[in-house]
């Protein structure tokens, strides 16, 4: 029992090598499984340089093997020489399922995984853009238009009339009768002046 236990972890250490190394080309041989890298530091990445592959790029990378994400470019069409020396970046986030990829025109490998060792923590700063509205007061003006207007003056005008009786005078040229009205305004004249004479008669003595 136990033997076959031991068969299945040494074929699972195989499998894992195996699916890092995808390529047949410039095998990557550091760093090796399970290495512990440190951010800020340096490291040397070497591989077996396999002949007519021409310049080759290395791109670090993490997740899972059949999804893997591109963390960052260490170099870009350098010589195949078997080696580079590669400062890590101090914003390198802390992982363990790093792997580096070595890529070339006709083809690609990888490294084992490794562990990065790392303080910084990644944050995502939003940028957040302050729009500032101008709002233009409008003022309005109010123009006050004064009207002087005259008092009104009423002018009662009072209209006197003057209406004029017609006196009928009565000609008694045919030795007719006097009329009663005339007759008694007549004696009503003479007995008043009579009376006027009387009494500026005794006024007088």
């Amino acid at each position: 029992m136990r033997f076959f236990s031991t068969v299945f972890i040494a074929l699972s250490a195989i499998t894992s090598i195996v699916s890092a190394q995808v390529g047949s080309g410039n095998p990557i041989s550091a760093p090796t499984l399970g290495s512990v890298l440190t951010a800020g530091a340096t490291t040397t990445i070497a591989w077996g340089p396999t002949a007519g592959t021409g310049p080759i790029t290395l791109t670090l990378k993490n997740g899972p093997e059949n999804a893997l994400n591109s963390v960052a470019v260490i170099a870009t069409n350098i010589p195949n020489s078997g080696n580079f020396t590669w400062s890590i970046p101090q914003t390198t986030v802390a992982g363990t399922d790093y792997t580096i990829e070595i890529k070339w025109s006709s083809g690609q490998n990888y490294s084992p995984r490794f562990e990065i060792k790392s303080t910084f923590t990644s944050t995502r700063t939003t940028s957040t853009v302050s729009s500032t509205t101008s709002t233009s007061s409008a003022t309005t003006s109010t123009v006050s238009s004064t009207i002087t207007s005259a008092p009104n003056s009423t002018t009662t005008t009072m209209r006197t009339t003057t209406s004029a009786r017609p006196t009928t005078t009565a000609n008694n040229t045919g030795g007719g009768e006097i009329p009663k009205n005339a007759a008694g305004k007549s004696a009503v004249s003479s007995i008043g002046l009579i009376a006027f004479i009387a009494c500026a008669m005794v006024f007088l003595a």
